[in-house]
């Protein structure tokens, strides 16, 4: 699913400007099944067995008990957050520290939005956390989804040039 929910009773919308053009978050994720969300249209991630949501920048989930809800998923087994420097210590912290109470969830991406650099935060077989760091030039893994592809086509599109500062005339 592309973007909001093409799941019995869910409804479909259209990708925001705001997650057009920001990362291509799972490249050729098309052989993949499992659904997907992106934050801009508003799927939620129900923290487990709490009444606490986030909103992730895009989530995939292959469980069918998140099939029961157009609105949230609760089991997802992929989040991708993009990073930003007013949300990179909460990203990080605490919201990775909500997400990981999930058994399902294997790839937490931290990806940035100044760079060509993505953390991953990786579930390994015997349920430890592993931080896996990718820079330009490395192949990505998402374990998740079985996806293994170049970062530069994470970022392909992205304008990572610094924002053009203003200066006034005196």
């Amino acid at each position: 699913m592309a973007c909001g929910s093409n799941r019995a009773g869910g409804r479909k919308q259209e990708p925001t400007e705001a997650n057009q053009g920001r990362l291509n978050a799972v490249p050729e994720r098309r052989r993949n099944p499992c659904p997907l969300g992106q934050g801009g249209c508003q799927l939620r991630v129900n923290i487990l067995h709490t009444t606490n949501f986030t909103y992730p920048d895009l989530s995939v989930t292959c469980d069918d008990r998140d099939r029961q809800s157009p609105f949230f998923i609760t089991y997802p087994c992929l989040i991708v957050e993009v990073l930003s420097p007013a949300t990179e210590a909460y990203d990080r912290g605490k919201k990775f520290d909500l997400y990981r109470r999930n058994p399902n969830l294997v790839d937490d991406v931290l990806a940035s939005s100044e760079e060509m650099a993505i953390d991953i935060y990786q579930k390994n077989e015997v349920g430890d956390w592993l931080l896996r760091c990718y820079r330009a030039g490395d192949r990505v893994e998402l374990r998740s989804i079985d996806l293994r592809v170049s970062i530069e086509q994470f970022y392909e599109d992205v304008d990572l040039s610094p924002p053009a500062v203003e200066t006034t005339a005196q």
